[in-house]
C-alpha cells in the first residue's frame, strides 16, 4: 500500500524491513511507497494526516518487486539504447556514394522517414508492413512507407519522464489513487524492453513493436581508470552513475503487431479520463454507445482517441453522427480489469456508486435528447439500458455484458416496469383531478346553496357528477394508455 515496502534502493540497513504502511524513510533512505495502490486506511492510527501526505508524495527509490515502475506506482522511463544489430547507417541518413537516387522520380520505394531505398534481403532496409492500415494490398499502394530500421527507433525513442507529455496522470492528482484509475496503475510491466507500444506514423492506431534477439552491448565506460580515486565515496559515486547510463543493446529483427484488446487497455486506461470511459463502456450496448451518454461534449476528446486507438467504431449511416459501436467480445474483456475484490474499501465502493449516478445520469440525458429529436425508438433504447445499470447497480444482475437470452429478459422487464409507471402515474393523475374537482364542487355548492337555494339532493348531484366525469376520463386515458404501450 502507499507509504509501504521499505527503505528502496540500498538505503538504511532496516529499510528493507519496514513493515506495511509504516514510513519507509524513518526506517531506511529511498523508502517512499513501496508499491501502486492502497489507501489511507493502510498507515497505522498513530501516523497523523500531514505526515500521511508526505508519505504519499515521496517519490520513492524503487520499492516494489515490480522491475519498471517506481515506487509511488508511475512506470519508469525506458531508456534503454536498441540499435538494429548489423545496421550501420547511424541515427541519421548520410549520403554516401554506394545510395543511388535516380529512381526517386520513377516510384521507386523508398522510407518517408530515411529515404532509403528499400531492400527486402536486408532485416533492417526492408520497408515494413504495417497491420492496421497496410493490409489487404493497402501498403504496397501507399505513398507513406516506413523501413524496419526507422520503425524502431520510433519504438525506443527515449520517453519524457513527465507524465503531462505522455497523457497520464501528474504524481500528486488524487485521482491517480482512486477508483477505478488506480486499476491500471497497478499493473505490471505493461511495457518492457522487448516491448514498446507505438502510436501508427500513418493512421495513430496503437501498435505493439517487439524486438528479439536483445543483446548487451558493453561500453568503454563500464571500467574505472587506473588513476580513479579508491575512495568509498567516489566509488559509490561511479557506481550510481554507472546504473544510471542508460544501457546499450543490439536487436536482431522487430515484429509489428496489433496489440491483444486487454493489453492495449491497460496501456490506455492510464491516459486522462480514459479509466472511467472505459467503466462506462461496460454498461451500454455494444452496438448503441450514445455520445451524450458517455459525457457529451466533455468526453468527445476522449472518444475521438478510443476510435483512433480502435476501441471504438462509428456506425454508418448519416443519422449515426454520435452513435458508436465495438467488439462484443473486447466489451466483455473490459469487465473483469474494473471488478472490486468482496472485501473492497468503502472509498472505492463509494466511488462505484458515484460513476454509476454520473452514467445513469448523462444516460437519462441522452434519452431526453432524442425524444427531443422526437426519435422515440431510440429513447427507449436508452431507458432500456438505463434499466440495466439502475437493476447492475442495485446486484440484481449477473456480471456484465448479458448474454443474448439475458437481454431479451431484462428488456422485457423493463418493458414493464416502465408500463407499470406510466399506469401509476395515470391513477396518481386522476385522483389528485378526483381530489380537486370533488373538493372545489362541495365548496361551490355550499357558497351557492343560500343564493341559488339548492337543495341536499342537488347539490349531491354535483358531486357525482364531477366524480362520475373524473372516472370517465380516468377509463378513457387507461384505454389510451394500454393502447400506446401495445403498439409500442
Amino acid at each position: 500500500g502507499r507509504g509501504g515496502g521499505g527503505g528502496g534502493g540500498g538505503g538504511g540497513m532496516f529499510g528493507g524491513m519496514a513493515p506495511p504502511g509504516f514510513p519507509g524513510f524513518m526506517m531506511g533512505g529511498g523508502g517512499g511507497r513501496g508499491g501502486p495502490g492502497g489507501d489511507d486506511d493502510d498507515f497505522p492510527p498513530f501516523v497523523p494526516p500531514f505526515l500521511r501526505n508526505i508519505i504519499n508524495m515521496q517519490p520513492g527509490g524503487g520499492g516494489g518487486n515490480d522491475r519498471n515502475r517506481n515506487g509511488n506506482g508511475r512506470q519508469r522511463r525506458l531508456n534503454t539504447i536498441i540499435k538494429p544489430d548489423g545496421d550501420d547507417s547511424g541515427d541519421e541518413y548520410t549520403d554516401s556514394e554506394e545510395e543511388n537516387f535516380d529512381g526517386v522520380c520513377t516510384g521507386a520505394s523508398r522510407c518517408a522517414a530515411c529515404f532509403r531505398a528499400d531492400d527486402q534481403t536486408d532485416v533492417w532496409r526492408r520497408l515494413v508492413t504495417l497491420p492496421c492500415c497496410g493490409t489487404d494490398g493497402k501498403e504496397e499502394s501507399s505513398s507513406t512507407r516506413f523501413c524496419a530500421a526507422c520503425m524502431l527507433r520510433m519504438a525506443t525513442v527515449t520517453r519524457s519522464d513527465e507524465p503531462g507529455a505522455t497523457g497520464e496522470y501528474d504524481r500528486w492528482d488524487d485521482e491517480r489513487y482512486e477508483y477505478p484509475v488506480k486499476k491500471f496503475y497497478s499493473k505490471d510491466n505493461v511495457e518492457t524492453e522487448s516491448r514498446r507500444f507505438i502510436e501508427c506514423p500513418r493512421c495513430r492506431n496503437l501498435l505493439l513493436v517487439k524486438m528479439m534477439g536483445l543483446k548487451l552491448i558493453p561500453s568503454d565506460d563500464d571500467t574505472d581508470d587506473e588513476d580513479a580515486c579508491d575512495c568509498s565515496d567516489c566509488v559509490a559515486e561511479r557506481r550510481e552513475r554507472r546504473s544510471n547510463r542508460p544501457k546499450t543493446k543490439s536487436a536482431v529483427d522487430i515484429t509489428i503487431t496489433k496489440p491483444p484488446f486487454k493489453l492495449k487497455s491497460w496501456y490506455i486506461g492510464r491516459r486522462k479520463g480514459i479509466a472511467k470511459l472505459l467503466w462506462r463502456l461496460i454498461y451500454f450496448n455494444h452496438g448503441f454507445i450514445n455520445l451524450d451518454a458517455l459525457g457529451g461534449e466533455r468526453q468527445e476528446t476522449n472518444v475521438l482517441k478510443l476510435i483512433t486507438w480502435g476501441v471504438l467504431q462509428r456506425v454508418p449511416g448519416k443519422n449515426n453522427g454520435n452513435i458508436y459501436q465495438m467488439d462484443k467480445k473486447e466489451q466483455a474483456l473490459l469487465a473483469p480489469l474494473f471488478r472490486l475484490p468482496k472485501n473492497a474499501s468503502d472509498k472505492d465502493t463509494e466511488r462505484e456508486k458515484e460513476l454509476y449516478a454520473g452514467t445513469m445520469m448523462d444516460t437519462l440525458c441522452a434519452s431526453y435528447q432524442f425524444l427531443k429529436a422526437f426519435r422515440i425508438d431510440r429513447s427507449l433504447r436508452m431507458l432500456n439500458q438505463l434499466g440495466v445499470q439502475i437493476l447492475s447497480a442495485m446486484g440484481q444482475l449477473p456480471r456484465l455484458p448479458l448474454s443474448r437470452g439475458q437481454a431479451i429478459a431484462v428488456t422485457a422487464l423493463n418493458i414493464y416496469l416502465i408500463s407499470m409507471i406510466l399506469q401509476l402515474s395515470i391513477v396518481l393523475f386522476v385522483y389528485l383531478f378526483f381530489f380537486i374537482a370533488v373538493g372545489s364542487g362541495v365548496c361551490y355548492g355550499v357558497r351557492r346553496s343560500k343564493k341559488a337555494k339548492l337543495e341536499l339532493w342537488q347539490q349531491g348531484c354535483i358531486v357525482l357528477g364531477v366524480y362520475g366525469l373524473g372516472v370517465t376520463c380516468y377509463a378513457v386515458i387507461r384505454k389510451l394508455s394500454f393502447a400506446m404501450l401495445y403498439g409500442l
